[in-house]
């Protein structure tokens, strides 16, 4: 039994290519069975209704599931694929993207919330799969939740309403200079608040804190 993973390659034909096959991933071990861990990635992947890409640091697409093919095709998702490379719509949404594809590590993921400038907004994870290789960057996007799951997520954690109004615009991607101009208040007292709910919630950095939403959501 040879177990594959469905996807779209870019090698053989362009991904903005309407009429592109799907080409699979084979693992097989020694003796021709696939392996346990094959099988799971298959059902991980083959099933994933998420977005999710194998790029390059430049963004080239070497991988792409089905969710990730039909957002490039369909659009209105503020992202494309030019020459096979991926793009965003927005200049803001851009430099999130070259950022999470230029920094990310191989220890941790790294998280980053897209701007409010389109009618999607998506939670952004990138990840660097193999020591060396360039073209190893796991990327994956996240339609944002209802912010209720959010808010769910703060009151069952005990935040105080400012806490909580400081959270949620960290999760919405508002630089912390931008969250103590609208709440009125000094840089101390907004590095207070963000100490004592990073307590609560038991993380250390904005990172942590949305992968515990992005947990907490489901995703």
């Amino acid at each position: 039994m040879i177990v594959g993973l469905r996807g779209y390659l870019t090698g053989g034909c362009s991904i903005e290519d309407p009429d592109a096959e799907q080409t699979a991933f084979m693992f097989e071990d020694d003796i021709g069975m696939a392996p346990a861990w094959s099988r799971a990635i298959a059902a991980w992947v083959n099933t994933d209704p998420r977005v999710r890409m194998l790029l390059s640091r430049s963004g080239r697409i070497h991988w792409a599931n089905d969710a990730a093919y039909r957002m490039l095709k369909e659009g209105g998702g503020g992202f494309r694929a030019t020459n096979d490379v991926l793009a965003a719509d927005s200049a803001a949404t851009s430099a999130i993207l070259g950022r999470l594809l230029g920094d990310a590590p191989m220890d941790a993921a790294l998280y980053e919330i897209t701007p409010p400038d389109s009618d999607r907004r998506w939670l952004l994870w990138a990840q660097q799969l193999i020591p060396g290789d360039e073209a190893s960057i796991g990327f994956a996007a996240h339609r944002m939740a209802d912010p209720v799951s959010y808010e769910a997520m703060l009151q069952i954690h005990h935040l105080t309403p400012c806490e909580t109004q400081v959270v949620t615009l960290m999760l919405a991607g508002v630089e912390t200079g931008r969250i103590a101009q609208r709440q009125d208040i000094s840089m101390e007292t907004l590095r207070t608040h963000i100490k004592h709910a990073y307590r609560k919630l038991d993380v250390k950095s904005r990172g942590e804190l949305f992968a515990k939403a992005v947990d907490f959501a489901g995703f």
